[in-house]
């Protein structure tokens, strides 16, 4: 489910960005979800280690309804 908000004129949507660190890659990265379930459920899944680790960050983005040129 997506979230919307009216900040003035413009309606933005939510996306969650999961950052997450794995041990065994040895590197962090970042994941998009779509809503705060699957950002929960993609980062439970990454973690399988006391070393590792992934934090959740809900992000606002602006929607325009313009067509590309």
């Amino acid at each position: 489910m997506e979230s919307f908000q009216l900040l003035g004129n413009e309606p933005t949507l939510s996306e969650f960005h999961v950052t997450f660190f794995n041990a065994y890659c040895g590197s962090p990265r970042v994941e998009v979800c779509s809503d705060l379930r699957s950002a929960r459920r993609f980062a439970a899944r990454m973690v399988t280690d006391d070393a590792d680790w992934a934090t959740i960050d809900e992000v606002s983005v602006s929607y325009r309804g313009q067509a590309a040129a």
